[in-house]
């Protein structure tokens, strides 16, 4: 609920910025006062915008640590003093008297995270070298990108995304990051399958899929195109996170992206012919399925 109203808060003061900026920077078409001068910047918006997000990713680093670390780990690095550099600072006070006081807090917070990060580096060392790395290199191998039973990598990446937030440290990010080099290589060859399976496609194969359902061709192709779709969107959108900092993961968007537009052009195609077959079966008054 915290989490939620920080969200809520943070997203108004960014719309109060854009719309107060917007307006400010139109001619006016009205009568009377005009606003002179460059677009209106709300500096304090600014700065009350600023620490929400700090808070908010206080709030986050800590539920990230709780789910991450067991109790046994947490007290044996005084998690509970982890904030106390915060006790008794008024977070949402935003003034010039206030903000060194906040400055401090935030640099005593840091340098008491330095033991807490080599556990964190450590645990999701033994994360990604025992559990993902091997489990999304096993569904990349197994080749069986189209099937809507097997585990796919974007469920394995999501359910990893509660850590994700910590490999937003520099410190976490960098020594981790021959590991998610790794992880990243998986998915450049699992976007290589999904290509694959798209140009391969075998009309018969893509009816087997949808079965039962009475769907003409096109419709069924269509389908199976929307579900490679629904991998690539999804997996991009659960990898960002982990590795949007990688040299790589430009060579990963590209490929993915390029692989998307191909699908859209090719579900629209699909579409036109299912549509003039249909307009066709209309007119000529057929007995036929036309769905």
């Amino acid at each position: 609920q915290a989490e939620r109203d920080l969200r809520n808060a943070i997203e108004l003061c960014k719309n109060w910025q854009r719309v107060s900026g917007d307006l400010t920077s139109r001619k006016a078409t009205h009568k009377g006062p005009q606003w002179q001068g460059e677009a209106f910047l709300d500096e304090r918006m600014k700065r009350l915008t600023k620490r929400l997000e700090e808070i908010l990713d206080l709030r986050k680093t800590q539920d990230a640590l709780q789910g991450l670390l067991s109790p046994e780990e947490q007290r044996g690095l005084q998690l509970d003093h982890l904030f106390s550099s915060f006790a008794g600072e008024h977070a949402l006070h935003v003034n010039a008297a206030s903000n060194s006081m906040w400055a401090g807090a935030i640099s005593q917070y840091e340098a008491s995270m330095g033991p807490t990060e080599d556990q964190i580096v450590n645990k999701l060392r033994a994360e990604f070298v025992s559990n993902l790395i091997p489990s999304v290199g096993a569904a990349v191998e197994s080749g069986k990108v189209g099937s809507e039973s097997a585990t796919q990598p974007y469920q394995l990446l999501q359910n990893f995304s509660k850590y994700s937030f910590l490999l937003s440290r520099p410190k976490i990010s960098s020594r981790l990051e021959d590991e998610r080099e790794k992880l990243l290589s998986s998915l450049l060859k699992y976007v290589e399958q999904i290509q694959r399976a798209y140009d391969s496609q075998d009309p018969a194969d893509v009816v087997s899929r949808t079965t039962g359902k009475n769907l003409s061709g096109p419709v069924n192709t269509i389908i199976f195109i929307s579900q490679l779709r629904f991998k690539l969107t999804q997996t991009a959108s659960a990898a960002e996170p982990l590795f949007a900092n990688l040299p790589k993961w430009s060579d990963y968007t590209e490929r993915s992206n390029k692989l998307i537009q191909d699908l859209d052009d090719s579900s629209t195609s699909n579409f036109d012919v299912w549509r003039r077959s249909v307009l066709e079966a209309v007119d000529s008054s057929s007995d036929d399925s036309i769905a």
